[in-house]
């Protein structure tokens, strides 16, 4: 039950943070949610890995790597997906990422009851019915094919992330996501180093990110 719990409650937090970055993306630049959302991630986590007091476990180094690297990738096309295309198609798309993990697990000798099997199901197919046009006068009005490929590609790489996540927090959760988080900070600071694109700061648009 807390596992199921801690994955709603984990769901939650990135369809929330989907929307939002998305809705700030637009309203500002993709590169000033970028910088604003890790700057933000990475401090929440240090704090928090700096409270438990346990030192980093050599474990978690490949997987928290690996998976900061791929979130980059993951991150830019995830926001740049949502500030181009329809927010109720791209959303959809990005929840697809949880097939990924599914079938890994399968693959690594899983074995989900009837229930749960039936519930992957369900849930993988309400997915797929939410992100088809019902009509023109609807949210689901068109949308470039640039936002779907950048969402499909954004749910391949955000699931291979969740299953080194997972590989990662079999030792230490929280190191892992500092960890990851550090490398896709450092990996975003030299591509803004060398981009150098224009950062649009404001009161408003920094509360949500």
């Amino acid at each position: 039950m807390l596992a199921i719990a801690l994955a709603l409650g984990a769901a939650v937090s990135w369809g929330g943070s989907c929307f939002l970055s998305g809705v700030q993306t637009r309203r500002t630049s993709l590169w000033t949610v970028i910088v604003l959302s890790q700057l933000a991630g990475v401090g929440l986590m240090a704090v928090i890995v700096l409270a438990r007091g346990r030192t980093l476990p050599d474990e978690v180094l490949l997987p928290a790597l690996a998976a900061g690297v791929l979130s980059v990738v993951s991150i830019a096309a995830s926001y740049q997906a949502l500030a181009i295309g329809v927010m109720c198609i791209i959303g959809p798309i990005l929840s697809l990422s949880v097939a990924v993990p599914v079938v890994v697990g399968l693959a690594a000798g899983e074995r989900p009851s009837a229930w749960q099997l039936g519930g992957i199901v369900v849930a993988l197919g309400g997915v797929v019915l939410a992100s088809r046009k019902r009509s023109a006068g609807s949210c689901h009005q068109a949308t470039s094919r640039a936002s779907v490929g950048l969402a499909a590609v954004t749910a391949v790489v955000w699931g291979v992330v969740m299953v080194l996540y997972a590989k990662g927090g079999e030792t230490d959760a929280y190191w892992t996501v500092l960890l990851s988080r550090l490398t896709s900070t450092i990996v975003l600071a030299l591509a803004f180093v060398v981009r150098r694109p224009q950062l649009k700061l404001t009161r408003a648009a920094v509360a949500p990110i």
